[in-house]
């Protein structure tokens, strides 16, 4: 078989199982409601309300030893661009490969990341003097927890079990993206020691409100031989 028969073969088959989806005013609206609920979190809460805030907050950096050891070194690439091009993959993962999830994986991020936006103004921590910024982010005092190692140890804890190699490749980048923050000085060593468990409590607490939801439309996805 030609790679173009095995192109037309696998959309074919993405296809019968993403239509059945698409046709279902229950999925749909599940996904417009979790998208919707990720989108106000991180546009408005975030970026309108937290924002203001986190600037405001007068400079009081905290000891830390790690940092007083290494850097700062800038590694924008690594925190910046590499974390958008781990977050298409996962994206293209999902849609490809399981996108009757979308709607769960939706609330588990939106979990994650409302767990963080309420231990912001709790925590009050102010960035280390030195610190290096992320160019994609570059809101200050963003600190407790790392939302780039909880994002990526989230990742690997979704997709575990559905792509070993993409497992490892998300594990590999949570401690990558904690190296990195460290060496920048984008984070205290708190932040980053807190972040796995953050994004563990998420994944679990996710199951626990919203575990119907991570197989609501599986029937849905083999209604037209869709496997």
């Amino acid at each position: 078989m030609s790679v173009q028969d095995h192109g037309r073969s696998f959309l074919l088959g993405w296809w019968s199982r993403v239509h059945p989806l698409l046709s279902s005013k229950r999925y749909l609206g599940d996904l417009l409601a979790s998208g919707s609920l990720l989108f106000f979190l991180v546009r408005v809460v975030y970026l309108e309300w937290l924002r203001e805030y986190l600037a405001a907050l007068p400079p009081n950096p905290i000891p830390d030893r790690i940092l007083e050891l290494v850097g700062p070194y800038n590694l924008d690439f690594f925190v910046s661009t590499y974390i958008v091009l781990m977050g298409t993959l996962l994206v293209l993962h999902v849609v490809l490969t399981c996108p009757e999830r979308l709607p769960f994986y939706l609330k588990v991020y939106s979990l994650l990341y409302a767990l963080k936006f309420a231990g912001l103004p709790t925590t009050a921590l102010t960035a280390p003097a030195d610190a290096i910024f992320d160019t994609f982010d570059p809101i200050e005092n963003d600190l407790f927890f790392s939302g780039h190692t909880a994002f990526m140890f989230l990742s690997f804890l979704l997709v575990r079990r559905s792509s070993r190699p993409l497992s490892w490749a998300f594990l590999g980048s949570a401690f990558l993206e904690a190296a990195c923050v460290l060496l920048m000085h984008m984070h205290y060593t708190i932040d980053v020691y807190a972040a796995p468990f953050f994004a563990y409590g998420a994944y679990r607490i996710s199951f626990l409100l919203f575990g119907r939801n991570a197989v609501a439309y599986e029937a849905l996805r083999t209604a037209r031989g869709g496997g």
